[in-house]
């Protein structure tokens, strides 16, 4: 899995992004600076979001200062419920490199006309003997965790490559990761769609 960094919107993107939400500058600082005095009165979470962070995070909640704020306290409940996926995070670490050279997930750079990011993600060998999901899936939250801070969108527009794909694969996959899966990117607000 190739993490990019993606480049920086537009100003007339991030324009057509807020205006989409009935935004604009100041309401977004308003509504970022709300969260920020927030984020200080809550002693469980960490309170080092930036504040462009804090904006796509708002962006990504459809304009929902309260959904935003439930998003940031799932995303930080689930890094304890969840540690399995949010520690050894090193990308020259053997696990990255093995999970790297078997599954990609590369956000195109430029947005559609719909302002939506598309994701092609797949896997690069058909032979299942070295997948695994619980290491695609964290190698896919650092990607995320990635683009939660430096990707503006609508939403998500993800494609899978099912070319590589077969039973032996399906066979490797547990229904008990296949929920944890679920909890972990959408219930904690990693993915947005």
């Amino acid at each position: 899995m190739s993490i990019e960094v993606l480049p920086p919107p537009s100003n007339e993107t991030l324009k057509q992004i807020w205006s989409y939400f009935n935004l604009n500058e100041q309401s977004v600082k308003e509504a970022v600076d709300s969260l920020k005095k927030w984020l200080e009165m809550q002693p469980h979470l960490p309170n080092t979001c930036e504040d462009d962070a804090l904006a796509m995070w708002l962006i990504r909640c459809k304009n929902s200062v309260e959904r935003t704020k439930e998003s940031i306290d799932m995303y930080y409940t689930m890094r304890t419920l969840a540690p399995e996926y949010l520690t050894d995070r090193d990308t020259r670490s053997e696990w990255f490199q093995k999970i790297t050279s078997l599954v990609y997930c590369i956000p195109m750079p430029e947005l559609t006309e719909n302002l939506d990011r598309v994701i092609p993600v797949g896997l690069l060998d058909p032979d299942a003997t070295f997948f695994n999901l619980d290491l695609a899936l964290k190698a896919l939250i650092m990607h995320l965790d990635v683009r939660l801070h430096e990707d503006y969108h609508l939403s998500n527009i993800g494609i899978i490559d099912m070319k590589n794909y077969t039973l032996s694969h399906v066979t490797k996959i547990t229904v008990s990761q296949l929920k944890k899966c679920f909890v972990v990117l959408f219930v904690s607000g990693l993915c947005f769609y």
